[in-house]
């Protein structure tokens, strides 16, 4: 029987952490089951000692030790060591020469059974952050996955029946993560509609019946390169900044259809201007189209944009930014309703027009009308 020891570890036991020396190691039906000796100590009672048994591991690996390399710093040198992943601590347990002390690390990145994880020094969404990642597509458009960890106890309905031989199983959970270009990861599951939000965000409205089909990581990577493929010839004819993903990620995630417009029954699309200096930074906020005074649309893309971080210095210039606010009633039988509007070419002759933003609203609530505003100029 193949088995590996785990040093002294933290258990949560009984609302309190006790110590347990843990062996991993494979039962008589071929099971990876990990058996601790756990001494407990409380303030009103003599320290005790019992044995218990839980399904599976909190390791990545059996055996848990396995030969890799980590990375303390970006851009640090490699360096070899014999290493074990704990995904319910999220750290890395190493020996880097025969009988050395055991060292417990959060390195920047580290190779284990030929995989490679990197520690996300930025927060991602889902209450991951500072979690490691590994990379599962590297093309343009990058998909990773996180893998975590928890030991569940098992429940019993009286202290003489017991439905398990086992204590609790650790549960593991994968996470996935989609990242465009420079933009941050984005939570997402593998299901056709939560993919096809995360790549195309507010650019372009969803059917309401879209598929919520889930998909293998196989699948979604071809996905994903046929995405990559076509993004690359379409973005081939719009302007630099329309294709750079950070600036695409935070104006997507700024924009929202403000709540006067939507509880009248307002939809329109406006155009707003604004300069990219020498330094990257936007300026000059300006409405191109008629004002739709008291509905807020101009005033949600102006809000946006004061939200963009320092752009590339290389996307100096002029721009006029179309914003199609979109509205679709669920007690309505036809489509959303889309702007037909369109602002005249020599009102931004002297700028460069972006690809449209698509911020889409499906509301349930009664509206007298819906009707589209367009305003006037002043």
């Amino acid at each position: 029987m193949e088995r590996i020891t785990v040093l002294l570890i933290g258990l949560l036991i009984g609302g309190h952490t006790a110590l347990a020396q843990c062996v991993v190691s494979k039962d008589v039906y071929g099971q990876i089951v990990t058996t601790c000796e756990v001494y407990e100590s409380g303030l009103s009672t003599a320290p005790s000692h019992k044995q218990e048994t839980y399904l599976g591991s909190p390791f990545l690996t059996y055996p848990a030790w396995q030969m890799g390399t980590v990375q303390i710093e970006p851009g640090g040198k490699e360096v070899a060591c014999e290493l074990a992943y704990d995904l319910v601590a999220n750290e890395v347990q190493c020996h880097f020469e025969a009988n050395s002390p055991l060292s417990r690390l959060t390195p920047y990145a580290f190779t284990i059974d030929g995989l490679t994880f990197v520690r996300q020094l930025s927060d991602l969404p889902g209450g991951l952050a500072k979690r490691y990642t590994t990379v599962l597509y590297a093309g343009p458009t990058k998909l990773t996955k996180s893998i975590i960890s928890r030991l569940v106890p098992t429940l019993t309905t009286n202290g003489y029946d017991k439905s398990s031989v086992f204590q609790g199983h650790y549960q593991q959970k994968e996470t996935y993560y989609i990242q465009k270009g420079d933009a941050q990861p984005e939570l997402t599951s593998l299901d056709e509609a939560s993919l096809l939000k995360t790549l195309h965000g507010r650019s372009t409205p969803l059917a309401t019946n879209a598929p919520t089909r889930q998909l293998p990581a196989d699948e979604v990577i071809k996905m994903l390169m046929n995405y990559d493929s076509v993004s690359a010839i379409a973005n081939l004819s719009k302007p630099a900044l329309s294709t750079d993903a950070l600036f695409n990620q935070q104006l997507t995630r700024e924009l929202s259809y403000p709540n006067q417009a939507w509880l009248a029954g307002v939809y329109g699309r406006v155009y707003v201007g604004f300069t990219v200096n020498e330094q990257g930074q936007l300026g000059e906020l300006v409405t191109l189209s008629p004002e739709n005074i008291g509905y807020g649309l101009d005033q949600a893309v102006k809000r946006a944009l004061k939200q963009v971080g320092t752009l590339k210095p290389a996307y100096q210039g002029r721009y006029a930014l179309p914003v199609a606010f979109t509205y679709d009633h669920t007690q309505d039988t036809r489509d959303a309703y889309v702007p037909v509007n369109v602002l005249a070419p020599e009102r931004y002759v002297d700028r460069i027009l972006l690809t449209e933003f698509v911020v889409p609203i499906k509301v349930a609530k009664p509206v007298p009308t819906i009707r589209e505003v367009w305003g006037f100029y002043k």
